[in-house]
C-alpha cells in the first residue's frame, strides 16, 4: 500500500513538494485536481515505481530547473526513493489505468496498431501465462540445485551482515578507500543528533508575572458628610459595650422607624441616634469595604505567594540559560533576585502598614509617608526592569524557534542506518568475505540465465493462452453489459505473428463482427465506436484483467480520470465498480478533475477506509498536495454561499465585500426554486421584483407582495457591491451593516420573512 508522497522535487509542477498535514493515503483515496495541476504527474510517478522505469519521471523534469528530479514514497514496507535516475526499491504490485494504459494497450486516438495488440496480449494472459515455459520440468531440477548452493552461500554471508541487510544488497556494496574515516564521522554525527533531540524537547524562557504599581488613593479618601463628632459619639458609646457592640448597634439601626424598638418611645431629635445613623451610612460602609479590599490586594499582589512565583520563574530561566548558552548567545535584561526580594518586602510591608492605619481610622486622611513613597518608587523601577526582561525573553524565544527547527533536521534512526551501511561496506570487502560474495554473484548470474530460459518456453504458454483468451472475452463482455454498451468483444485469440505473442479480436455490433483494423469504406473500430465507447472498452479491458488476477488482494489499483467521455449511466456504473474494487484490492487510488464524480465514490465508501486529497497550485507553475474538504467542495454554489453567510454570522469570518455580493444571487436562486414558472434562469432579482410589483390579485407573484419592501431593501444593499457597480472598490461597507442584511437574508431564505 502506498501511504504517502513524502517529497517530490523537480518533477512536473512539483518543484519542491514536501508532505505537510494529514496527507496519508488510505485503502480508498480520492485525489481531486483541475487539469494541468499535477494529477498526471502523480500517476506517472506511480507508473515509474511500479515498472522501475526512470523515463516516466525524467521525461517530466520541471522546466526550467538545474536540479535532478527526486521522489520519496512511504509504503507499508518502508520507503523507496527515486534519486540519481533510479528507484531504491520498485513496487511491482501496482496496476494503473490512465491515458497511457489506453494508448499502450487499446488504441491511439482512432486507430489500433500492431503494438497495441502485442501489449494487449500481455494484459490478457497476465504474469502467470508469461512465466510458464516449455522447458519448466527440465529446468526445475537445475534451478533447485543452484538455489540450494545460493542459500548455502547466503547463510554464510549473513553471519557477517549488520542489521539484517538483504544479502543481494550486501554483495552489491561498492568498496570505499576511506571507509574508516566515514564510519568515525557518522558516529560523531549520531552524537550530535542525539543532543539535537534534547534541544527540540527543551523549554523556552518564561515571562515573569508581576503586579502593577499599587494605587494609594484610598489612604487620603474621606467622607465629608460624616462628621467626626458623630464618629466620636459612637466610639464613646461603644466603649460601654462588649467587643461586638458596634456590630450590634449597626444591625439595630436598621430597625429604627421613629420609635425605640424596645419601649416604643419617640427617638426624634436624639443626638446619639442621629450619630448612629450617620456613622453606619452606605457611604461609610463602602469606604470600609474599599479599605479592606486594598488590604487584601496588598497581600495578593505583593505578598509571599507572588514573590515565590516570581522567584521560581526567575530561577527556572537561570537554569535554562545554562543549557541554551551551549547553542546560542543568551541575552536577557539584567535582573537581580536580591533586589526583587527587597523591593517586594518593602512595598508589601510599607503599603500594608499604611492601609492598616487607615483601617483603624477610616475617616482620617492618612499620609503615605516617605518610606512608602520610596518603596513605591523602588517597585516602579522593578516593574520597568521586569518589562524589559520579559521583552528580552520574547526575543530570545523567537530565536530559539530557529534553533529547535534546526535540531529536528537530523534523525537518529536514519543516521544509525547509515552507520550500519558503512559497517556493512567495510565487512563486505574484508578478504574472507569478498571470496564468498564473488561466488554468490556467479551463482546468481547462473540462476538468472536458467530463469530466462524457463520464461521463454512457448508450448505451455500456448496451452495457457488458449484457455485464458476465452475466459477473458467472457469477463470483458460482462463488464460491457454492465456499462450499457451496445457492442461486444468477439473472436479473441492469441498468435505469434512476427515471432512474438500478439492478440487479436473484433467488435460485435448487433452480432455482426467489425474488424479492429481500419479499411477504407468498411465499418471498423475507427468508424463505429464513439469516444465514450472507446473509453468504456479500455476500462473494461483493465477491469477484466483485474478479475483474473489471483493476487488482486495484494495489489494497489490506480485509476486516473477513468470516466473520461462517459455519460451519466456509465459514470454511475464506474462509481459502483470502483467501490466494489476497493473491497477486493489492497488499495484503490482514484484521481479526477470532476469533484462530483469523486464525491459519489466517497459517499458509497466506508468512512474508515476513505481519504480525500487534492492537488492545487500554490505559485506559478508549482503545485502541492493537501487534505481536501470534499463535502464543502462539492456543495452547490447556492449552498456554499448560504453557509458562507451563516458562518459570518456565527464566527465573524470572511471578506465583507464578497459576502455582500452573495446576497443577491442567493435570493435569486431561492426565488427561482420557489417560483420556477415565473422566475426563469435568464432573469435577475430586479426583474422578479418588478413582476411582484406589477402583479394583480390571483397572480402567483401576489403571495410575495407583502415581502416586496424587504426584498427591495436587500437588493439595494447587495447590488452596490456587484462588479457592475463602477464604484465597487470605493463603496463603504461595515461589519455591523453587513451583519444586519445577512441576518435578514438568512431569515428570508429559511422561509420566515
Amino acid at each position: 500500500m502506498i501511504k504517502k508522497f513524502v517529497g517530490i522535487t523537480n518533477v512536473g509542477r512539483f518543484s519542491s513538494y514536501g508532505a505537510a498535514g494529514d496527507v496519508q493515503l488510505t485503502k480508498l483515496t480520492v485525489i481531486f485536481g483541475e487539469n494541468g495541476k499535477g494529477k498526471s504527474t502523480l500517476t506517472s510517478i506511480i507508473r515509474s515505481v511500479q515498472a522501475g522505469d526512470a523515463n516516466q519521471i525524467t521525461a517530466r523534469t520541471s522546466l526550467p530547473t538545474t536540479g535532478a528530479p527526486e521522489v520519496k514514497l512511504l509504503h507499508d514496507g518502508g520507503t523507496t526513493e527515486f534519486k540519481s535516475g533510479a528507484w531504491s526499491v520498485p513496487l511491482p504490485d501496482i496496476e494503473v489505468f490512465d491515458a497511457h494504459f489506453v494508448d499502450d494497450n487499446v488504441c491511439s486516438g482512432l486507430n489500433i496498431e500492431h503494438e497495441h495488440k502485442r501489449n494487449l496480449y500481455r494484459v490478457i494472459v497476465g504474469v502467470e501465462g508469461v512465466t510458464l515455459s516449455r522447458h519448466v520440468d527440465d529446468l526445475d531440477a537445475n534451478i533447485r540445485t543452484v538455489n540450494s548452493e545460493i542459500n548455502d552461500k547466503k547463510g554464510k554471508i549473513k553471519s557477517y551482515i549488520v542489521d539484517g541487510l538483504d544479502t543481494e544488497k550486501f554483495v552489491a556494496l561498492a568498496k570505499s578507500d576511506a571507509i574508516d574515516e566515514l564510519i568515525a564521522k557518522k558516529e560523531e554525527d549520531i552524537k550530535t543528533i542525539k543532543s539535537a533531540a534534547e534541544i527540540a524537547a527543551k523549554q523556552s524562557f518564561a515571562e515573569i508575572r508581576i503586579a502593577a504599581v499599587p494605587s494609594i488613593a484610598i489612604l487620603t479618601k474621606t467622607l465629608n458628610e460624616l462628621s467626626k463628632e458623630a464618629a466620636e459619639a459612637v466610639a464613646v458609646h461603644t466603649k460601654t459595650l462588649d467587643k461586638n457592640g458596634e456590630q450590634w448597634i449597626e444591625q439595630g439601626v436598621g430597625y429604627l422607624k421613629g420609635t425605640c424598638p424596645f419601649c416604643t418611645q419617640s427617638i426624634k431629635d436624639l443626638d446619639l441616634v442621629s450619630a448612629y445613623q450617620a456613622y453606619f451610612s452606605k457611604a461609610y460602609k463602602e469606604l470600609k469595604s474599599d479599605i479592606g479590599q486594598q488590604l487584601k490586594a496588598a497581600d495578593d499582589n505583593y505578598g509571599l505567594t507572588q514573590l515565590l512565583d516570581l522567584q521560581n520563574t526567575f530561577n527556572g530561566n537561570t537554569a535554562l540559560t545554562e543549557f541554551w548558552k551551549q547553542f546560542v548567545e543568551v541575552i536577557l535584561s539584567p535582573l537581580d533576585l536580591a533586589d526583587i526580594v527587597q523591593s517586594f518586602k518593602g512595598i508589601h510591608g510599607k503599603l500594608k502598614n499604611r492601609i492598616e492605619t487607615k483601617s483603624a481610622s477610616p475617616l482620617d486622611s492618612v499620609e503615605p509617608g516617605p518610606e512608602l513613597e520610596a518603596a513605591i518608587a523602588t517597585y516602579k523601577e522593578l516593574v520597568t526592569k521586569v518589562a524589559a526582561y520579559n521583552a528580552a525573553c520574547r526575543t530570545m524565544n523567537e530565536g530559539l524557534k530557529t534553533v529547535k527547527a534546526r535540531a529536528t533536521g537530523g534523525n537518529v534512526s536514519t543516521a544509525q542506518k547509515d552507520l550500519s551501511s558503512l559497517k556493512n561496506t567495510k565487512k563486505r570487502h574484508d578478504p574472507a568475505v569478498d571470496g564468498l560474495c564473488n561466488e554468490f554473484a556467479i551463482l546468481q548470474l547462473k540462476k538468472v540465465d536458467l530463469d530466462g530460459k524457463k520464461v521463454k518456453a512457448k508450448d505451455a504458454l500456448d496451452t495457457y493462452s488458449s484457455t485464458i483468451f476465452g475466459r477473458y472475452e467472457m469477463t470483458m463482455n460482462e463488464h460491457l453489459t454492465l456499462f450499457g454498451a451496445d457492442f461486444r468483444l468477439a473472436n479473441t485469440s492469441g498468435n505469434y505473428q512476427g515471432g512474438k505473442p500478439n492478440s487479436n479480436y473484433s467488435i460485435a455490433i448487433n452480432d455482426c463482427p467489425v474488424s479492429v483494423d481500419a479499411e477504407d469504406g468498411k465499418p471498423s473500430f475507427k468508424s463505429t465506436l464513439s469516444g465514450g465507447d472507446k473509453s468504456c472498452l479500455a476500462l473494461a479491458f483493465f477491469l477484466a484483467r483485474l478479475d483474473h488476477d489471483l493476487r488482486l488482494k495484494d495489489k494497489v489499483i490506480v485509476l486516473d480520470d477513468p470516466m473520461c467521455s462517459m455519460d451519466r449511466d456509465r459514470s454511475d456504473r464506474t462509481v459502483k465498480t470502483i467501490v466494489e474494487l476497493a473491497k477486493r484490492a489492497k488499495q484503490v487510488i482514484v484521481l479526477s478533475h470532476d469533484p462530483r464524480f469523486l464525491r459519489r465514490i466517497w459517499d458509497d465508501t466506508n468512512p474508515v477506509d476513505r481519504k480525500a486529497l487534492c492537488v492545487r497550485r500554490v505559485r506559478e507553475a508549482e503545485s502541492t498536495m493537501e487534505e481536501w474538504e470534499i463535502i464543502n467542495a462539492t456543495r452547490s454554489e447556492y449552498l456554499q454561499d448560504y453557509f458562507a453567510l451563516t458562518k459570518f454570522l456565527q464566527e465573524a469570518t470572511g471578506d465583507l465585500r464578497d459576502l455582500a455580493r452573495k446576497i443577491r444571487p442567493l435570493l435569486e436562486e431561492n426565488l427561482r426554486m420557489r417560483y420556477p414558472d415565473i422566475f426563469g434562469s435568464g432573469q435577475w432579482l430586479g426583474n422578479f421584483l418588478d413582476t411582484i410589483r406589477n402583479s394583480n390579485p390571483g397572480d402567483v407573484a401576489q403571495s410575495m407582495k407583502p415581502h416586496l419592501t424587504e426584498l427591495d431593501d436587500l437588493n439595494d444593499f447587495s447590488k452596490k457591491y456587484h462588479h457592475s457597480n463602477p464604484g465597487l472598490a470605493h463603496e463603504p461597507i461595515t461589519d455591523g451593516a453587513l451583519r444586519i442584511y445577512a441576518t435578514r437574508t438568512v431569515t428570508f431564505l429559511r422561509g420566515n420573512p
